[in-house]
């Protein structure tokens, strides 16, 4: 797939690889492991749907190519459903008749494949991520509001790991991850979830992530801004 561009990948219904992760789930200001604050949160708006079409936890890429691209969690007959448009302005296009992944990686169950993530490779290459069951977690096994309140409970707050800019997946920095972003209890409600985060040209790191519960009309998506990934804090 190297050489193609996002769009001609998805219609040849190919992603190069996925990766089985599992969800590290749950905005403002707390204190950095390095003692830096965390991402402020600067919008909580609501605006009409990019899509008519159910299609939760997105994330968005912008292709070499200029074409915006949105990826969400299984439904509509869908694995991974995908949109595209022009400019971030679209106009949009759903492609409803397309599945990035047809076949989801041997470890998951074929159900519920959530939260895909897109990232193009220095190789031209393209590495989605993405969660599914498996019958062993990856990272964290035991959490509160996200849906497994087992104890030992403990707080989910949005993870920021480095990794090898080689293939997007090697963890890098130690292997430890810095907590960026935690839920207010008060706007948020008892998590926040589902990161994707984005770099402008003007360098500014933009975390889109949802808030509340999924089962109600509370959910909603948000974002928070930075000059770094890492923060301090950056108005717009």
């Amino acid at each position: 797939m190297m050489g193609l561009s996002l769009l001609d990948a998805l219609l040849r219904s190919k992603l190069l690889l996925s990766l089985f992760t599992c969800p590290i789930a749950s905005g403002v200001p707390v204190q950095y492991q390095d003692g830096r604050p965390r991402l402020a949160v600067h919008g909580r708006s609501v605006h009409d749907p990019v899509f008519d079409a159910d299609s939760a936890d997105s994330s968005v890429i912008r292709d070499v190519d200029g074409q915006w691209y949105a990826f969400a969690t299984e439904d509509n007959g869908k694995q991974v459903q995908a949109a595209y448009a022009p400019s971030a302005a679209g106009p949009r296009a759903h492609l409803a008749g397309h599945d990035p992944l047809p076949t989801p990686a041997p470890c998951a169950t074929g159900r519920l494949t959530w939260a895909p993530d897109v990232h193009r490779l220095d190789n031209g290459s393209y590495l989605m991520q993405y969660n599914a069951p498996a019958d062993n977690p990856l990272a964290l096994g035991n959490g509160g509001a996200c849906g497994n309140e087992d104890p030992p409970t403990h707080p989910t707050p949005i993870m920021l790991q480095e990794v090898d800019a080689a293939d997007a997946a090697t963890p890098g920095g130690g292997g430890l991850a810095a907590v960026i972003l935690d839920q207010d209890d008060g706007v948020d409600g008892p998590l926040v979830e589902e990161p994707s985060l984005l770099g402008t040209r003007a360098r500014l790191y933009v975390l889109f992530f949802s808030s509340g519960r999924f089962r109600d009309a509370g959910y909603r998506t948000n974002y928070a801004t930075a000059t770094d990934a890492r923060g301090p804090n950056s108005q717009v």
